[in-house]
């Protein structure tokens, strides 16, 4: 609640907005997934609008993430790349909004795909950050590893590999709680 008045009070820190949007989508998959909590909160809620949700609140995770990274290490980012990144998952989102649930969740394994492209970028910034001894850098890296396993994680559920329960949402939940605030 404090970035999303600060940013709206302010309207300079874009940090803020992002971040606070990055918890919004988090708290929205903690709805989404396992249990459902949103069923319990709304029973009559869709189920179809329930799936793309938290295929929305999945692939724009990172997206959001790569731009709070991106305002903390304004030095080590590439804007084109996060901007490029924010426009292809906008593409995406629109293909789940405008398809049912049957014709794009046949496209999981592409999204966690774009994932990969956002952690790999994001790690990069964070370990360029790291080398020059940016702050924070070195307990965003611990962070970093934190979501690391918990997307692995999913990533192998998601798939039926492993027989665990989602816990992204969580791994997102404890590198924000990483964040100094800005």
């Amino acid at each position: 609640m404090y970035y999303i008045f600060s940013y709206l009070i302010q309207r300079k820190e874009r940090y803020h907005l992002f971040f606070s949007l990055l918890v919004l989508i988090v708290i929205v998959r903690l709805l989404l997934e396992g249990d459902k909590l949103i069923f319990y909160f709304f029973p009559n809620f869709s189920w179809e609008w329930s799936m793309k949700l938290e295929y929305l609140s999945f692939i724009w995770l990172l997206p959001l993430f790569s731009y709070v990274i991106s305002f903390m290490y304004p030095k080590q980012a590439n804007t084109t790349f996060t901007r490029i990144y924010f426009i292809g998952v906008l593409a995406v989102s629109f293909v789940i909004l405008l398809t049912p649930s049957y014709v794009y969740t046949h496209y999981l394994l592409l999204f966690q795909l774009t994932l990969v492209v956002g952690f790999v970028y994001i790690f990069k910034v964070v370990w360029q950050a790291y080398r020059a001894n940016e702050a924070y850098s070195f307990i965003n890296i611990i962070g970093l590893f934190v979501l690391l396993m918990t997307a692995a994680n999913d990533v192998f559920y998601y798939n039926e590999w492993i027989a665990t329960e989602p816990i992204l949402s969580i791994g997102f939940y404890s590198t924000c709680s990483f964040r100094p605030s800005y």
